[in-house]
């Protein structure tokens, strides 16, 4: 998640940075396969943010995410358009690619702004990040499954100042859980037998 603002800039030397991936276990689906379409209203808590500016462990979020996918088999997508909200005015479009039953991943890259020698550069630090999605409830209509609650982690292990100011260090990470907004995809009318010869 990017700051709210530019990201505070910290003197000092580096300290090793802990794994965060190692104290997150992976996100996996107690339900299985389901078709994740739709908008689903998410609440984020961030679990990790060191010298990321507007963020503070234990903050309750609320963003937006909606969901795609294609060339589905019956209630199996292998992967998944995820537009999220990152910020207030701030999206971004991420391909989720199926890990398991009901589980996908997918990582990218964000800027953020930094504010160095009385100038903000608005590519200052790069935050590379991994999200995790499960679908943690579902519905079925004709035989497919449809996520009506998914659950997910976003991790992002290191920031990396790309300015001569230091920026020490700086990494976040967030979980969330979702309902969808939209209601399921209405059954598709049975076609009629054609007319006797």
């Amino acid at each position: 998640m990017a700051a709210l603002a530019a990201a505070a800039i910290v003197l000092g030397a580096a300290a090793p940075v802990p794994s965060l991936a190692a104290a997150t276990p992976p996100v996996s689906s107690p339900v299985g396969d389901a078709r994740v379409i739709g908008t689903f209203a998410m609440s984020a808590q961030i679990t990790a943010a060191r010298n990321v500016r507007g963020e503070h462990v234990g903050q309750v979020l609320a963003r937006t995410w909606v969901l795609s996918a294609q060339e589905c088999a019956v209630s199996v997508c292998p992967s998944l358009t995820l537009e999220r909200e990152r910020e207030a005015g701030i999206h971004e479009t991420l391909t989720l690619l199926r890990t398991g039953p009901g589980s996908y991943a997918g990582s990218s890259t964000f800027y953020v702004p930094l504010r160095c020698h009385r100038r903000v550069h608005p590519r200052g630090a790069r935050a590379p990040f991994t999200i995790e999605l499960a679908v943690a409830s579902l519905e079925t209509v004709q035989e497919i499954a449809f996520a009506r609650q998914i659950t997910a982690t976003y991790i992002n292990p290191r920031r990396f100042d790309a300015t001569r100011c230091p920026l020490g260090p700086s990494h976040d990470a967030a979980t969330y859980t979702g309902s969808a907004t939209t209601p399921i995809p209405a059954p598709e009318a049975p076609v009629p037998p054609p007319p006797a010869p």
